[in-house]
């Protein structure tokens, strides 16, 4: 599955920075792969359903 956020500001208006994945039944996501807008990936294994999580790029290789 491949979802995209493109948070941005304008007129009157701003996009919300988050991002909402249905899982269905499942109860973990095995692994999230996140491209960030610097082109970096980073991997985020065994995230829990029914859960929030605030990700965020680190400058860290």
């Amino acid at each position: 599955m491949v979802r995209d956020l493109f948070p941005a500001s304008g007129f009157q208006g701003q996009q919300p920075c988050e991002l909402l994945i249905g899982l269905g039944a499942a109860r973990e996501i095995d692994v999230a792969r996140i491209r960030w807008p610097s082109g970096r990936w980073e991997t985020f294994p065994n995230l829990s359903a029914n859960r929030s999580y605030r990700i965020k790029e680190t400058n860290s290789e």
